[in-house]
């Protein structure tokens, strides 16, 4: 990395601290919403079964979402680190 190698290392743990800070309030904040629409969709009109079966199946879509990125980021972070 060159002449960023200091502030990359400077940066490196708060930034994974706050990755992971906010990985785990992504899953219990979806994780809720998920179980919310789950309930509502069991006691709700067939109207109402419908569009609370779209938005869990947009928040499990999400989760999924948080998962995939940090995982991307440290790939691409491990190549990083290899190659520099």
């Amino acid at each position: 990395m060159g002449q960023f190698q200091s502030i990359y290392d400077l940066l490196k743990t708060p930034v994974n601290d706050a990755c992971t800070f906010l990985i785990a309030i992504a899953v219990i904040g979806a994780g809720a919403m998920g179980m919310y629409y789950k309930i509502r969709e069991m006691f709700g009109n067939p109207q109402e079964d419908q569009m609370f079966s779209q938005k869990t199946t947009k928040v499990f879509t999400a989760l999924i979402y948080i998962f995939l990125i940090p995982t991307i980021i440290k790939i691409i972070q491990g190549y990083l680190e290899i190659s520099g």
